[in-house]
């Protein structure tokens, strides 16, 4: 529901994708200050991101308030990152080693830590992995806006000249 309501992601995929490889490389391998810097960034454009669902998704009843900030779909977010960062991986250049996957899980908790999330976060691989599970099979709902963002994604049309 944020993305559709709160982002420019249908108007300019590109330009939206841009940006968050931005923040996370900038988190991933800037200095410090950067990373805070970075993360502030991101902090501001969020900020504004609060709203209600529209219609019902799943066991989430429309009028069900959503906000970013908000500690649980930070960390889902995080995971989706962490996870779909070690999949795209997997795909298209090697499948990472065990050790290597769980070192990844553990830095990117600073990277998580930075952007609000405060739960606590898997400890390695196998533990993110129980936690998409998790959320795929129990808590994830997708409700008419997320299948037509998924249809822009998984479908994309060339840009117009």
């Amino acid at each position: 529901a944020g993305v559709t309501a709160h982002s420019d992601f249908t108007g300019d995929p590109l330009r939206r994708l841009r940006g968050t490889l931005d923040a996370v490389l900038t988190v991933t391998f800037g200095d410090r200050e950067q990373a805070h810097d970075a993360a502030r960034r991101v902090g501001r454009r969020h900020a504004p991101v609060r709203g209600a669902l529209a219609e019902e998704a799943g066991p989430f009843g429309a009028g069900t308030a959503y906000t970013a900030h908000d500690p649980a779909l930070a960390q889902w977010v995080w995971a989706t990152l962490v996870w779909s960062a070690l999949r795209t991986t997997d795909v298209l250049v090697r499948r990472v080693p065990d050790p290597e996957r769980d070192a990844y899980v553990r830095d990117m908790h600073r990277f998580g830590r930075l952007f609000g999330v405060q739960a606590a976060v898997p400890a390695d691989a196998a533990g993110l992995e129980a936690y998409v599970q998790a959320h795929v099979e129990g808590v994830l709902a997708v409700g008419a806006p997320a299948r037509a963002l998924a249809d822009q994604v998984l479908r994309p049309q060339p840009p117009l000249l």
